[in-house]
């Protein structure tokens, strides 16, 4: 398995041109912005995440940083590119302003932070990492709640169909692949800074950081119709 990020990359014309309410946002960083949205992220293979986590010294934790200082802005850039670029109306809807500006938020942070090269800049970009992670925890809630303000001002007519946001327009839309894609980005980044997050803290019997050893995935696949559905599905 590969954390890959199945984002279309981004073009200068295409993000000149894509639908945003435009706020304070430094000239200097948005072009950055840009810049970074442009490029292809690095896979990086469960494996690859498995042997990092492995008797993990300082070095290594500095060589892990240095990677996700380089990697997670352009993740991110991608995240905020999708999101400034959603159509009929949805990219203004206040709650998907709330997603976008926390993701141009993170982006700044690790755009003007420099690249750790010691334990102590490691630390640090350690502290910034872990306060990012925590900054997204809510965006399923607020991409649902912008879905319905979208279909509440649709509803209204305060859009209007001559702008081809009316309900016809909307409901010819996929937004199922537009939340397939945007949640599987938003996973690999998550897995990113859970795994580099992980291996910090104190080990845990059977894992490598947030990789379980013997993983069985019926196991997880009963455990989780536990907790949000019943009965479990049987066994196959």
């Amino acid at each position: 398995m590969c954390i890959r990020d199945r984002s279309t990359q981004s073009t200068g014309e295409l993000f000149e041109r894509s639908m945003l309410p435009r706020r304070a946002f430094s000239t200097a960083i948005d072009h950055k912005l840009q810049l970074y949205a442009s490029k292809a992220p690095v896979p990086v293979s469960m494996l690859e995440m498995f042997e990092f986590a492995q008797d993990p010294s300082p070095e290594k934790l500095v060589m892990n940083a240095q990677f996700l200082h380089n990697e997670l802005p352009v993740r991110v850039a991608q995240r905020v590119w999708d999101l400034r670029r959603l159509p009929h109306g949805l990219s203004s809807m206040p709650s998907m302003i709330t997603v976008r500006e926390s993701y141009e938020r993170s982006f700044d942070r690790l755009v003007s932070t420099e690249m750790p090269t010691t334990v102590q800049d490691e630390e640090s970009f350690f502290v910034m990492i872990e306060d990012i992670k925590q900054q997204d925890t809510h965006d399923q809630e607020y991409i649902s709640s912008a879905l319905r303000e979208l279909i509440g001002v649709c509803t209204s007519g305060d859009l209007g169909v001559d702008n081809g946001v009316g309900p016809d327009g909307i409901n010819q839309w996929d937004f199922s692949n537009f939340l397939d894609k945007f949640y599987l980005s938003r996973i690999s980044l998550r897995m990113l800074m859970g795994q580099y997050l992980a291996i910090h803290g104190p080990e845990r019997q059977g894992f490598h950081g947030i990789i379980q050893e013997e993983l069985r995935p019926a196991d997880m696949i009963k455990k989780a119709c536990l907790l949000y559905t019943s009965p479990s599905p049987r066994d196959s």
